[in-house]
């Protein structure tokens, strides 16, 4: 009885298939907007996540007034 991964590779398409998911989820990242009134909140923020490659920065703010 053939397994799993071996019925996927003889259907048509299915490598394109996984190839198309994997990179899907590559370019899909979380965008953060920052906003806290604590310095130092906001650099631990990013010294935490900003290692993380699927979360991306895109503002910062000192209030969540300044941040919309």
């Amino acid at each position: 009885m053939a397994s799993h991964a071996e019925k996927a590779k003889t259907r048509p398409g299915t490598t394109e298939r996984a190839k198309m998911k994997q990179t899907d989820k590559q370019e899909k990242k979380i965008r953060i907007m920052l906003a806290d009134d604590h310095l130092v909140i906001r650099e631990g923020l990013v010294t935490v996540l900003g290692g993380e490659s699927d979360f991306e920065f895109v503002g910062f703010a000192e209030d969540w007034g300044t941040g919309v």
